[in-house]
């Protein structure tokens, strides 16, 4: 039988390793890991995850960066955005709120995200390398130590 991963000490274990990594680009005078996130509407459950991703960013050192569009947005201006974001070297990762307008379709929509700055993983490329259990992209940390994609 396999061991038990306790997730909570998992979890304390990365964001102390993402801090130290933080607070050694900050003192060497670099670019710090930047977080994007995309609402679409004024989904109240969206707002909260919002708020927690924005405090956690804080307290790892990351900067973070929310966008809120209201739900007359097309998804190809929604697209379009996030086609800028991908193009945007200060912008180490998106993640995209959901749920998104009935109006949108949520793969076209996911799948816009670069694979590089995927953080959920829910594009197209990386739940594909998921399923052939081949590398891919994971927030921040790549390979066996950070470093900002």
């Amino acid at each position: 039988m396999g061991n038990k991963l306790n997730g909570k000490l998992a979890a304390e274990k990365i964001r102390e390793e993402i801090k130290k990594f933080t607070d050694d680009l900050k003192a060497q005078g670099k670019m710090l890991p930047r977080l994007l996130s995309i609402q679409v509407g004024d989904d109240k459950g969206s707002e909260f995850y919002i708020n927690n991703q924005k405090k956690l960013s804080e307290q790892l050192g990351i900067d973070f960066v929310s966008e809120n569009y209201p739900d007359s947005i097309t998804e190809e201006e929604l697209i379009k955005n996030i086609h800028k974001a991908n193009d945007n070297n200060s912008i180490h990762g998106i993640i995209i709120q959901l749920p998104l307008p009935k109006s949108m379709d949520l793969n076209n929509v996911l799948s816009a995200i670069s694979y590089k700055k995927d953080v959920d993983g829910q594009s197209e490329i990386n739940i594909s390398k998921l399923y052939k259990d081949e590398k891919s992209f994971s927030p921040l940390y790549c390979g066996e130590r950070f470093n900002p994609c």
